[in-house]
């Protein structure tokens, strides 16, 4: 099996800088075929950026703490290897 295809995603990891009153993050990954959208959750409220199938790729910034989802065709969150959600906390 495909590595992509059994991980759904392979993450860049997260980086991030702040003044002490605001911070950003970013994240990144190559996706899946699986992968439709990614869905950012953070202080600016809720976006969702569609995947380009030719390039399966994405980089968002969370303002604050939030959450990255990655979501499939029909808009739900996709599932890991494991079952769970494929959701990423940032900046908690």
């Amino acid at each position: 099996m495909d590595l992509l295809e059994k991980y759904v995603v392979l993450g860049t990891g997260v980086t991030g800088s702040g003044d002490g009153e605001e911070a950003i993050y970013f994240t990144g990954g190559l996706c899946s075929s699986a992968v439709a959208a990614v869905e950012t959750i953070d202080s600016g409220g809720t976006r969702t950026y569609a995947i380009d199938p030719g390039r399966p790729f994405f980089v968002v910034g969370i303002h604050g703490p939030g959450q990255v989802r990655l979501l499939d065709a029909n808009g739900q969150v996709l599932p890991d290897r494991t079952g769970e959600p494929l959701a990423f906390n940032i900046g908690d």
